[in-house]
């Protein structure tokens, strides 16, 4: 995604989340410090979204700089565990060689189990 389309995503976004929090551009200024005109133009592509004011226009709704990008998603960091990170493996096998690997992997008794 170019950062033009990026920043159509972060103006619609942060309109939707104005209208979830039943507030409008108005008070979105007065909790940012701003004139209404900047948000205007901020919100209908006059001026551009920089990570200034995304970071201000975050702090006052509460949220992080991502979950606005990302909305209504929230971003979330994968857990980190104390050996490390998990990790998937995915092999492509037939035959033969996938029975081999999963009694490898799994144990015969294991491989049996599933096989029924």
């Amino acid at each position: 995604m170019g950062y033009k389309m990026l920043e159509v995503k972060i103006r619609e976004n942060i309109k939707k989340i104005l209208k979830e929090k039943d507030l409008n551009q108005k008070s979105l200024a007065l909790l940012i410090g701003k004139k209404e005109s900047t948000i205007s133009k901020l919100l209908d592509g006059t001026q551009r979204i920089n990570l200034r004011y995304l970071e201000e226009i975050a702090s006052a709704l509460g949220l992080r700089e991502i979950d606005i990008i990302t909305y209504p998603d929230v971003y979330e960091l994968p857990e980190k565990k104390e050996d490390g990170f998990d990790a998937i493996l995915q092999i492509k096998l037939e035959g033969q060689q996938k029975n081999k690997v999963l009694d490898m992997v799994l144990g015969k008794k294991n491989v049996e189990l599933l096989s029924k």
